[in-house]
């Protein structure tokens, strides 16, 4: 539930896929559709949040990962969230040597 930090993940060039939306390009617009997606969460909470990553392959400044993941949100005044879904990771290799992501894919499972 934090954007800044969720926002620092990413490169620059970044692109996120998510369900039923076209392709979100670039660190301003993975700002924009948080800020966007979170707008109207005020007050709610991550009650649980499980993810598990599997198959990690690095090749040079290349490293990709699938995952599940579970997540639980309390949202006041409206039903709970009880999501599951499935991620596909691309992250890249800055020159400082942090792993950044590049690539995003999610759907529900």
């Amino acid at each position: 539930m934090d954007n800044a930090a969720t926002l620092a993940l990413w490169a620059d060039d970044g692109v996120s896929l998510l369900p039923s939306t076209p392709p979100v390009s670039g660190k301003a617009a993975i700002a924009a559709f948080l800020t966007s997606a979170t707008g109207d969460l005020k007050g709610a909470h991550m009650d649980t949040f499980e993810l598990e990553c599997h198959d990690i392959d690095v090749s040079g400044d290349l490293a990709t990962e699938w995952c599940t993941e579970h997540q639980v949100v309390v949202i006041p005044g409206k039903p709970t969230f009880d999501g599951r879904g499935k991620m596909l990771l691309v992250l890249r290799r800055n020159a400082a040597g942090e792993w950044l992501m590049i690539r995003e894919m999610w759907n529900q499972a």
